[in-house]
């Protein structure tokens, strides 16, 4: 069965698969601009399309999208949270946190939800508040990868290296992308490489969001993150 052209969710739908499994900039958004052509106020194109330009690293394309998804649909959670972690990428922690605190008051067990609130204490330095929410994280390896970062930044090496290896040996097969975040939050750039390099021979979804990753700023300045982003075709 082909594709409708007269269906707004139809583009989207293309538009995800070419944006996380395809890796095709040029066409998801295509794809995702065919869409809200069709359906300007169609919330889970604007939500895509938001997404790809975070991707991009074109943030305040992002965060006008989200902002948009968000005065059409304001009792999802989902919206708050996809704003929340554009302005936490952006350093727009103020924004960051009302809008993850908007997401938690909606509902307070929404799957990645924790892992996002723990990301911006992270961010802002508050790294005990960070574990707390790593702690209440409901999908187990992204409450893995907040315990080991959160213990990271308590200077618990151990903990944190006990829960990596937790991870490792459990979710190996579908989140090294995840597992290069830590290596790469603790300073282990060796092997925070051989994951990513792990993650793109399993074409991973996640690894989309490898640009301007605030997780991987340990690696910018490194010669293979340039090589790397030119792999995925994310080079500037």
């Amino acid at each position: 069965m082909g594709l409708d052209p007269s269906l707004a969710d139809a583009h989207a739908a293309d538009g995800a698969v070419r944006l996380y499994y395809d890796w095709d900039w040029v066409g998801a958004e295509a794809s995702f601009q065919q869409a809200l052509s069709l359906q300007p106020a169609n919330v889970w194109a604007i939500w895509q399309a938001a997404e790809l330009a975070g991707v991009l690293n074109h943030f305040d394309e992002a965060l006008r999208l989200d902002r948009q998804a968000v005065e059409l649909d304001p009792l999802h959670a989902f919206a708050f949270q996809t704003l929340a972690f554009h302005a936490w990428w952006a350093g727009r922690l103020d924004e960051a946190e009302a809008a993850i605190h908007r997401a938690t008051e909606l509902e307070p067990d929404y799957p990645w939800l924790h892992m996002t609130v723990c990301s911006i204490y992270l961010a802002r330095s508050q790294p005990q508040e960070a574990l707390a929410e790593a702690e209440r994280e409901n999908l187990p390896a992204f409450r893995l990868q907040g315990l080991a970062m959160a213990y990271n930044a308590l200077g618990r090496k151990q903990d944190s290296d006990r829960v990596l290896a937790e991870l490792v040996e459990k979710f190996q097969g579908i989140f090294a992308f995840q597992i290069a975040e830590v290596y790469a939050f603790q300073g282990e750039t060796n092997q925070a490489f051989a994951w990513l390099d792990r993650a793109y021979e399993q074409r991973e979804p996640g690894l989309v969001f490898v640009k301007g990753d605030p997780n991987l700023k340990n690696l910018e300045h490194d010669l293979r993150y340039a090589a790397f982003l030119k792999k995925m075709h994310l080079a500037d």
